[in-house]
């Protein structure tokens, strides 16, 4: 009879159980793709544009202001050639202020929700050019 001696497997069988067990906790405990970024009720892209009334101007470079139901700022920037910012903000109420050289301060408000488009619009109006200061002051010379 021949003495075949036969090594035993169970303690590299047990260690690549456990190392399979180890990463499934590890890939079951992860969160989804991006969920880690998002807040509990989730974020939505946000598309301002902003442009002049009556004309529909495009208003390139407006400092944009996004503020939350507290009055926080949340984010803040400027806007493209186009006159749009674009943001990603948690789901929620958002009050946004525009503001640029040559035009009035204006704001809306937006209610942003995940899955559908969100856009916001602010108006500006154009400031009326004042009268200059050299034509209207006495004993000045006009050019």
């Amino acid at each position: 009879m021949m003495n075949l001696r036969i090594k035993s497997v169970r303690p590299q069988a047990r260690m690549i159980g456990l190392l399979a067990l180890l990463l499934a906790f590890v890939v079951v405990g992860l969160p989804a793709h991006g969920a880690a970024a998002r807040p509990a009720g989730g974020s939505a892209t946000l598309n301002i544009h902003v442009a002049e009334i009556p004309t529909g101007m495009d208003i390139a470079g407006a400092y944009v202001r996004v503020l939350d139901s507290n009055g926080t700022v949340v984010t803040k920037g400027l806007a493209d050639a186009s006159g749009y910012f674009q943001v990603t903000v948690p789901t929620g109420s958002y009050t946004i202020l525009g503001s640029a050289v040559g035009y009035q301060d204006s704001q809306t408000t937006a209610d942003v929700l995940s899955g559908v488009f969100n856009k916001a619009e602010i108006n500006m109006v154009a400031m009326l050019a004042g009268p200059h200061p050299a034509r209207n002051t006495p004993g000045a010379r006009s050019r």
